[in-house]
């Protein structure tokens, strides 16, 4: 990944908007990898967040992808 490419990975997406810990995600992503499930139901499973933090993520994560907002933008939005 080039230097001024931003992550759009779900895990650090939560990170940056201060909704999860590291460990949370790495927790999350261990599960994931056990289970086959996605990341995010892997963090609801582990009661890390609700459904609905998840579900405004990927919504946020997807308007990133297509440039219709910016990290900062993304991280007012989450709250």
């Amino acid at each position: 990944m080039e230097k001024n490419e931003e992550s759009y990975m779900l895990g650090e997406l939560l990170c940056f908007f201060g909704v999860v810990h590291e460990k949370d995600v790495k927790r999350g992503l261990v599960l994931a990898k056990h289970t086959g499930l996605p990341l995010g139901k892997c963090l609801v499973m582990l009661d890390v967040v609700t459904p609905e933090v998840i579900r405004a993520s990927v919504e946020a994560q997807s308007m990133l992808k297509d440039g219709l907002i910016d990290r900062e933008g993304a991280k007012e939005a989450m709250g």
